[in-house]
């Protein structure tokens, strides 16, 4: 599978990005006139702030259902109290 990390060569400074497959470890430096090895290097991983959970503006699939919960509970609540039977349905 080809991703993009991250390169740096240890004669010259360079660091770039190139898409290359999971098991290269070692490519060619791409600054001109420069004929080192590039070494990958070790890059932080992409945090999806939305999916985790983690941006208040946009709750996680598990607060959402949460929410859902509670209010479908409540609602639930007020119906047993007339003499109606729960709504089931949800769960």
């Amino acid at each position: 599978m080809r991703r993009i990390f991250d390169f740096e060569c240890p004669d010259c400074g360079n660091t770039f990005e190139e898409l290359i497959d999971d098991k290269i470890r070692k490519i060619p430096c791409t600054e001109a006139g420069c004929s080192g090895k590039a070494v990958r290097q070790l890059s932080a991983p992409r945090i999806d702030w939305k999916r985790m959970g983690l941006d208040p503006g946009f709750p996680s699939a598990s607060d959402r259902w949460a929410k859902a919960a509670r209010k479908h509970h409540a609602t639930d609540q007020g119906s047993m109290r007339q003499g109606k039977r729960p709504n089931l349905s949800m769960y």
